[in-house]
């Protein structure tokens, strides 16, 4: 369970700092001089180190959640062996 739940922040981080570049890249396109690139480049770049560690994150999730489904079978949840017929 927090497996998925490491890769579901780390998707919404990687869509969250996706969005924030692209609004302040949309800001510079549409302002028409009134938003420079040097005052949202720090914001794009902080955006883009906030995608970078969910992306890690969310790599972490992926290798955890398979990790998790490889694992054979507990004894405790496996039918118990029939005995052998005559």
């Amino acid at each position: 369970m927090p497996a998925k739940i490491l890769l579901i922040l780390g998707i919404l981080g990687i869509l969250l700092g996706a969005v924030v570049a692209a609004i302040c890249l949309i800001l510079v396109a549409t302002q028409g001089g009134r938003v420079a690139f040097d005052e949202v480049l720090p914001v794009i770049l902080g955006s883009g180190c906030c995608s970078s560690l969910a992306l890690v994150v969310a790599v972490v999730g992926v290798i955890l959640v398979l990790k998790d489904k490889k694992k054979p079978n507990s004894p405790d949840t496996t039918l118990p062996p029939t005995p052998p017929t005559p």
